[in-house]
């Protein structure tokens, strides 16, 4: 932890340094609870029996946990359905216009995913829901949000379709957010669009030389980023007649077989175009 936090200050400015220290010291207070989880964890006798029982009610049909959903949900969508510019703006300064950029984004995309699941949860919700999704999609859609693209790739993501360059995590999350959309029962305004990003991400993908994208020009392959692009080709292939799902079982087999950590037997983080490897970060 320590090597890492003195790693990133070799990589900030001192101002950003000094704004994000006490958020980095903040770290330890967490530490016991870790521990303890820690210890927990490896304590637990396995439970074949643990899991969500068919037959028994919908824990979110409770009225209590419905309305706590629904509250949040409202509340992220006047936090995220605002001027892109703002939504930048939110984000943790310390990290850079860049990275401000990509949260937003972030931010975007998992609040489309909600709206979503919550359709599908609550089928009530959908109509009001599916009004929301395209709005979040076109503030995802515009120059503001793209940048952060832009700038490492130095060409427009949409405006390039037709070209090489990866472009792997804006037009992965951005087919993942439209089929959703679609899937949840929306209109045929992105389609074409739709079809597009992903041919592109499939032939890049194939021209690739182990099916892996790398997020931007470093050439580094990020799974966290990667596994959008087979997320979004498995809505794909359910609204179109399993198109790509040959993809991705091939992608599928592929990482299976060699990009597993051997000692946790969990995907790995990144991997470099040295061959260096990185083992799990997460859970």
């Amino acid at each position: 932890m320590k090597n890492n936090l003195f790693g990133l200050s070799r990589r900030l400015s001192p101002g950003s340094v000094r704004k994000m220290m006490p958020m980095m010291l903040n770290f330890g207070s967490y530490l016991p609870m870790v521990m303890k989880a820690a210890v927990a964890l490896k304590n637990m006798e396995r439970v074949p029996e643990l899991g969500w029982n068919p037959n028994a009610p919908h824990p979110f049909y409770e009225k209590e946990e419905k309305q706590d959903i629904l509250e949040r949900l409202e509340w992220l969508c006047k936090e995220v359905m605002v001027d892109p510019e703002a939504l930048i703006n939110k984000m943790p300064e310390a990290i850079g216009r860049q990275y401000q950029g990509q949260w937003a984004y972030y931010a975007i995309s998992m609040t489309v995913a909600s709206l979503s699941n919550i359709a599908f949860i609550y089928p009530e919700m959908r109509e009001e829901n599916l009004k929301k999704m395209p709005v979040l999609i076109d503030i995802a859609l515009t120059p503001t949000i793209k940048l952060y693209d832009t700038m490492k790739w130095r060409e427009d993501a949409i405006e390039s379709l037709d070209g090489r360059k990866s472009h792997m995590t804006y037009l992965s999350i951005l087919a993942w957010m439209i089929g959703h959309y679609k899937l949840t029962g929306g209109d045929g305004r992105y389609d074409a669009l739709y079809h597009k990003i992903c041919d592109a991400l499939c032939r890049r993908m194939m021209a690739s030389r182990d099916m892996n994208l790398p997020s931007f020009p470093n050439k580094i392959v990020f799974f966290p980023d990667m596994m959008f692009t087979p997320l979004a080709f498995t809505i794909y292939s359910r609204l179109y007649d399993g198109k790509y799902s040959d993809v991705v079982e091939r992608w599928s087999e592929l990482t299976r077989t060699k990009w597993l950590d051997p000692r946790t037997g969990l995907l790995i983080s990144r991997y470099y175009a040295s061959g260096k490897r990185q083992p799990p970060c997460g859970s």
